[in-house]
């Protein structure tokens, strides 16, 4: 091949003028100092485009060993935050900026871009997060003494759209190689215009550089190509990684975390980067650690894949229940876990043994039967009601209790109910295994799968035996209380005519007997007389009031709605004479309407004002009327400024002719109260009071807001 460049020559010399001879030994020198540069020229060539096929062979490879051999990737992989901080990068791009890879985490890229690139690298990473499309850019890196790097970096947003992956490729030989071979194709055309007739076979072999050159754009195509694979691979095996409902865990021997997904840090309440490097047993309960401890060194022991379940302590909230799965990975080194959080199922569990336990420890006899009628279960209570155990009644029609004492047709009702789908609530006479018969309130009704379907029956009964034999005694007292009530009122009726009418003779015969002999009189005579006349008068009373008793709770009206407004307004009316006699203020807050007895709330509440009035102090009475409205009832007061009761005769008061003042203090005949409470219990109320002495009394009487 040198000596086609003589043989041009040569003939060259021929062609054009004669030359001095030391000028043609120069061109020839020169010409073959080019060739010779152009031939080296060739064989790099040759061997970048070797080295790139090289490397295409390289990141194939790396695309299908990436999830092992991220950190020793030839090229450099960062995550970058929004702001441009970094999040995360392989030793590759830790190498590139000449760092320690964690004194890196957490600093701006952007401190080592050069400030001619800044701009570029700026709009760059705007562009990956407006457009959420993938973009590339060239800068250049600047790092403390280091000669320039040139960098092509690609990029994409991740699912978040709050950070995204960037892949940096050290482009800097492309670059030099580049800028080498256009200088040296800048050279070779300036030769190539002094010596165009003279090279035009090297003009042949640049053409042939060209194409080299062309293969080898071809060749950086498919490189970049096979980088945007890898990268989708690298994307894509993240963004399972840490969107798996699962959570998973790279441990190593001593239970220490070297990886973990989004998932995993959710689960134990921390951030990622927090947990790397902690132990994993620092996270679980006491009692679980000898569980775990047991469960990792089966999987280095036995290389084989174990399971496990164990519970996180929670800080203070209820443990968190995991289930566990285990195994080697590939260099045996470490162990990968995958977790599932089983919480809820536990928690369905303990439910299903509770709900098991209340059906066994009911105090109520639970019997489960299939759709013919025939046992499946029975509880405890049941072998106690009835003296049959479960094996002696499984399979067995739940006709076995029966006494023959129900009818045919209560049986055909309460199965046409479970047909139709509906309860069936009722009574059963039925017999024991001892033969002994018993009464028994049941409710029966269905059990449906998730299709609407009926699978089974469901009877819970309970002894009511004793219930029954008190309902009969009741029955028994009720219609002998009916009699003695039917006596009482005979009597009252004789009490009121037939013993009032003597008394009523005595009077009449004495006030005679005065007016008859008045002058033969003296006044002891007739002071004896006055005594037997005022004993007489006090006997009508009393049994007026003894009658008026007795007659309370035997009012034939029915209940209704009653205005206590109106009430207290009409005995403010009924007593007017006597609250202007004693100069009395009574105040009377807004009153709800009640559902009582009309006559009876009226007689009540007269009885509460006239003592009002009645016992009062020196200072004119002070008298107010309210209600207080509780859950289930209300709750009427009636206070004043009287002379008060002392708290040992507070019981006392409510019974029958009890007085704790003598008559000449206080008329009356001790029985107002004794009504008041008569007429609250009618009304399945009570009445009580509040008081000191000296200092006035409450009444408080309680209503039910409604009358059963």
């Amino acid at each position: 091949m040198q000596n086609k460049p003589l043989s041009t020559i040569d003939t060259l010399q021929k062609s054009f003028k004669p030359i001095e001879e030391i000028e043609t030994s120069r061109l020839i020198y020169e010409l073959e100092v080019h060739q010779i540069e152009l031939e080296m020229q060739n064989e790099e060539l040759l061997q970048t485009q070797n080295q790139v096929k090289e490397e295409v062979e390289k990141l194939a490879a790396y695309a299908r060993k990436y999830a092992t051999l991220y950190d020793f990737a030839p090229s450099g992989y960062c995550t970058l935050s929004r702001a441009g901080d970094i999040m995360e990068l392989n030793l590759s791009a830790a190498k590139m900026l000449g760092k320690d890879r964690g004194r890196l985490i957490n600093n701006r890229l952007a401190l080592y871009v050069s400030p001619e690139t800044q701009p570029r690298y700026h709009l760059f990473l705007e562009s990956i997060f407006n457009d959420k499309a993938k973009h590339t850019c060239e800068i250049i890196l600047s790092v403390n003494e280091r000669s320039p790097m040139h960098v092509l970096l690609a990029g994409t947003v991740d699912e978040t759209e709050e950070r995204c992956f960037i892949n940096v490729i050290d482009i800097t030989e492309r670059k030099q190689a580049k800028e080498t071979l256009l200088l040296q194709n800048k050279i070779s055309e300036q030769h190539t215009a002094e010596l165009v007739l003279a090279n035009r076979e090297l003009t042949l072999k640049s053409k042939e550089n060209e194409k080299l050159t062309a293969a080898l754009n071809a060749s950086n195509k498919k490189l970049i190509t096979a980088m945007q694979l890898s990268d989708q691979a690298v994307q894509k095996y993240f963004t399972l990684y840490n969107i798996a409902p699962c959570a998973y865990f790279t441990l190593s021997r001593h239970s220490k975390i070297i990886e973990l997904n989004l998932r995993g840090a959710q689960l134990l309440g921390r951030q990622k980067l927090t947990l790397k490097g902690k132990l994993f047993s620092a996270f679980i309960t006491v009692e679980s650690k000898p569980v775990f401890d047991h469960f990792v060194e089966k999987i280095f022991e036995t290389n084989l894949s174990q399971t496990c379940e164990l519970s996180l302590a929670m800080d203070g909230r209820p443990p968190m229940f995991l289930h566990l799965e285990g195994s080697l990975t590939d260099n045996g080194e470490h162990c990968f876990l995958t977790m599932l959080d089983i919480s809820a199922r536990k928690e369905k569990e303990d439910k299903i043994r509770q709900l098991s336990q209340a059906v066994e420890q009911s105090p109520v006899s639970i019997i489960i039967t299939n759709t013919s009628g025939s046992i499946e279960y029975v509880n405890s209570k049941f072998a106690e009601n009835t003296g049959y155990n479960f094996e002696e009644v499984k399979g067995k029609n739940i006709a076995v209790l029966n006494s023959g004492h129900t009818t045919d047709e209560e049986y055909a009702a309460l199965w046409q109910a479970l047909k139709e789908g509906c309860e069936w609530h009722g009574e059963f006479h039925n017999k024991k295994k001892n033969g002994q018969f018993y009464w028994e309130s049941a409710a029966f009704s269905c059990i449906q799968n998730t299709a609407g379907e009926t699978t089974h029956y469901l009877a819970i009964t309970e002894d009511i035996t004793y219930r029954k034999h008190s309902e009969a005694r009741l029955v028994k007292y009720a219609k002998e209380l009916k009699n003695v009530n039917s006596d009482l009122e005979n009597f009252a009726f004789i009490a009121s005519h037939d013993l009032q009418e003597p008394l009523r003779m005595v009077n009449s015969f004495l006030n005679l007997v005065e007016r008859r002999l008045d002058s033969q009189l003296d006044e002891t005579t007739r002071q004896y007389i006055r005594f037997v006349i005022d004993g007489a008068d006090r006997m009508k009373i009393l049994i007026r009031d003894l009658l008026q008793y007795s007659r309370i709770g035997t009012n034939k009206e029915e209940f209704s709605a009653v205005d206590l407004n109106a009430v207290f307004a009409h005995l403010q009316n009924v007593l007017r004479e006597t609250i202007d006699l004693n100069n009395a203020v009574i105040k009377v807050q807004s009153l709800p309407v009640i559902i009582a007895n009309d006559t009876l709330v009226h007689e009540l509440l007269l009885n509460l004002l006239t003592n009002a009035l009645k016992y009062r102090g020196y200072d004119p009475p002070q008298i107010e009327a309210g209600c207080v409205e509780e859950t289930s009832r209300y709750v009427l007061f009636v206070k004043d400024n009287g002379i008060g009761i002392n708290v040992e005769y507070f019981d006392k008061i409510f019974i029958i002719f009890q007085r704790l003042h003598a008559r000449s203090s206080y008329p009356g005949t001790g029985i107002g109260l004794a009504i008041c409470r008569r007429i609250a219990e009618l009304h399945k109320g009570k009445i009580w009071v509040e008081s000191e002495e000296g200092k006035g009394s409450t009444f408080f009487v309680s209503f039910p807001k409604s009358a059963e």
